[in-house]
């Protein structure tokens, strides 16, 4: 059997200024939540959902999707 040789090596993104980017003070984030009749985790989800705006957290935008 030949000996394997693994070398770490360090990820060319991590350190390359391109894939770098600064945010701003005030952050927004993007949820996308499909659910779906009889889904067994859709409940679980949505009920999860509405407890962002009860901590001040709303989505600015909710819609349902449907197939």
């Amino acid at each position: 059997m030949k000996p394997l040789l693994i070398l770490p090596t360090p990820s060319l993104n991590a350190v390359d200024p391109l894939f770098q980017a600064d945010s701003a003070n005030h952050l927004t984030a993007l949820l996308a939540l499909y659910t779906s009749q009889g889904c067994s985790s859709c409940p679980p989800a949505e009920r999860w959902l509405a407890r962002l705006g009860a901590i001040g957290q709303e989505p600015a935008c909710q819609r349902s999707m449907a197939r």
